[in-house]
């Protein structure tokens, strides 16, 4: 088998998001070998003026994904880059732990399929960011944007701040209780998912970008949802100081914050509107 023909094979089980250059000891076939991922490249492509190939691996069916790694590594063909390699190891050592095993069987069934890479990686994120690597938190962050825009951000910031366990999980097994059948539950939980991944409908998260102005109309904008609160999630002194300004400016029925080092929680509640219904945040 030519290299080209088992280029498929090459990565099965790779991270999502995590691009990977291998360097292959094969100088006068292909000296490098790019990965990469999306939805618009052809399978492969080769350049001859460098000696490289470029595989993406969204265009790649199942067989040729398959087939390739073990011969090529066993055979001494590719050599991963140290740093490349121990991040493809740890992702995998994440996603093994039985508590983000649990999440993802959880969601696998009850969220859009093409959702689930973007919860894989925001959990991957999110153990990241637990151990203080804020160098992958950022790059993998942007990764996420890049590829899935406004939703995988807000599933990124979500994940971090803990709404999956908190909101999510609670919100669902509080459907089941009702009396409707199992189905009926994951319909309703999707329509609830798709709001807050799409929309934040109580929650505000703050951004060096983001301006007191911004800020101000991003809290005022969360009234329309009929909510009688907001969360608002900041991190950084810069933001932190952003979040404290504009709070103390709102009109407000309570407020309470919880504050970790340079990380900042508050949960301001509105002056009530009598005219709008004020849903309470499920499983409170």
């Amino acid at each position: 088998m030519s290299l080209i023909e088992a280029i498929g094979k090459l990565i099965s089980n790779l991270p999502p998001l995590i691009n990977v250059k291998i360097d292959v000891k094969q100088p006068t076939v292909i000296s490098t070998l790019n990965i990469i991922k999306d939805d618009h490249s052809q399978p492969y492509t080769l350049n001859p003026v460098d000696n490289s190939c470029t595989v993406n691996l969204g265009k790649l069916d199942a067989q040729k994904k398959n087939d390739f790694l073990t011969s090529l590594i066993e055979e001494g063909n590719v050599l991963l880059l140290e740093k490349a390699k121990s991040e493809v190891d740890s992702f995998r050592t994440e996603e093994r732990v039985p508590e983000n095993q649990a999440i993802i069987q959880f969601l696998s069934s009850k969220i859009p399929p093409e959702d689930l890479n973007i919860w894989r990686a925001a959990l991957y994120l999110r153990a990241s960011f637990k151990k203080g690597l804020s160098a992958i938190v950022t790059r993998i962050k942007l990764e996420i944007m890049e590829k899935y825009g406004d939703k995988g951000r807000n599933i990124a910031n979500l994940c971090t701040a803990g709404y999956l366990e908190e909101w999510l999980i609670p919100s669902y097994e509080k459907l089941k209780q009702a009396p409707n059948d199992e189905e009926s539950a994951k319909s309703s939980f999707l329509k609830l998912y798709m709001l807050l991944v799409n929309e934040l409908p109580f929650t505000v998260f703050v951004c060096h970008k983001m301006s007191l102005v911004d800020l101000r109309q991003e809290i005022d904008s969360r009234k329309k949802y009929g909510m009688d609160f907001v969360n608002i999630h900041g991190i950084g002194e810069d933001n932190v100081a952003k979040i404290k300004t504009v709070v103390d400016e709102i009109e407000k029925e309570n407020y309470s914050e919880e504050k970790k080092g340079n990380i900042l929680f508050v949960r301001v509640g509105f002056k009530k509107n009598k005219t709008i219904s004020t849903p309470k945040e499920p499983g409170e």
